[in-house]
């Protein structure tokens, strides 16, 4: 699983662990590249990451606008935000490996991923079902 510049609130730091563990295989990596924007986002993304089982590694080198040409590049495509991520730790590189054994916990399994599914889904025709019952009798009041 590959994510990049996705940490910017508290909350994504346990949405995307949860969002990346209910899609990793046994053996399975999360890389997950970004710039910070905020200070305490990479340590809360860690613990999280730890909380799933998975082996989670912080490289603050990898990205290092200085010795690599891509990071570079994208550090001059966010020049606008540059002082918020370099006060914040700067860009960033995890990796986080999934044991050989390991099975995401049972409420981020499959069969909770496709319960999850068919309730949005349930939830969605009910809500089409009764706009199209307010559109045909003309009361577009909920």
């Amino acid at each position: 699983v590959i994510a990049a510049d996705v940490l910017y609130l508290p909350e994504h730091c346990a949405a995307l662990p949860a969002a990346a563990a209910a899609h990793l295989a046994p053996g399975g990596r999360l890389v997950v590249a970004c710039g910070l924007r905020r200070a305490g986002l990479i340590e809360q993304l860690l613990i999280e990451l730890k909380a799933l089982g998975l082996n989670p590694r912080l490289d603050r080198r990898a990205l290092d606008p200085s010795g690599n040409e891509a990071a570079r590049a994208t550090a001059a495509e966010h020049a606008h935000d540059g002082a918020q991520i370099s006060a914040a730790g700067g860009y960033v590189l995890v990796t986080a490996d999934a044991p050989s054994d390991w099975a995401p916990p049972e409420h981020l399994g499959p069969e909770a991923i496709a319960a999850a599914k068919r309730r949005a889904g349930a939830a969605c025709d009910a809500e089409e079902s009764s706009s199209s019952d307010d559109d045909e009798s003309g009361n577009n009041n909920p």
